[in-house]
């Protein structure tokens, strides 16, 4: 988890307008040198390298804390369910910090995790009788 992608610091486009500067750029370096490319895009500040894996996981944390709070919409990509739940527990934690949700009463979804008052939580499955869809937030 040492790497993460997110748009230029300041920058206030979407996720899919930055990404798609990103592969236009990628499309234009990548063919000659992926080295100069990955040099590029870290130079611009497509990329952002931590030391270790918990720096990168406090700072993808705080990051989308952040952003959450001011109201952008975002999708954080990962490998691993592992690294999925490490990132949504850090961010459930700054969230409580923060006074953004309410864990003096909560409960532990299937994955473990804690939900408490004010989290959101999307669903892995189909259920009818509760109106919810696969994916549905």
């Amino acid at each position: 988890m040492g790497l993460a992608c997110q748009g230029a610091a300041g920058e206030r486009s979407s996720g899919l307008e930055s990404g798609v500067a990103v592969r236009a750029q990628v499309a234009r370096l990548g063919d000659r040198d992926p080295g100069a490319t990955f040099d590029r895009l870290l130079v611009d500040g497509h990329v952002q390298l931590w030391g270790s894996d918990a720096e990168a996981l406090a700072n993808v944390a705080l990051t989308v804390v952040d952003r959450h709070v001011t109201g952008q919409t975002q999708a954080v990509s990962v490998a691993t369910n592992d690294e999925a739940g490490l990132i949504n527990e850090a961010v459930h934690q700054q969230l409580a910090e923060r006074g953004l949700i309410d864990t003096t009463v909560s409960v532990s979804g299937v994955d473990g995790l804690e939900i408490g008052a004010g989290d959101r939580v999307m669903t892995r499955g189909n259920s009818t009788q509760y109106g919810v869809a696969n994916r549905q937030v």
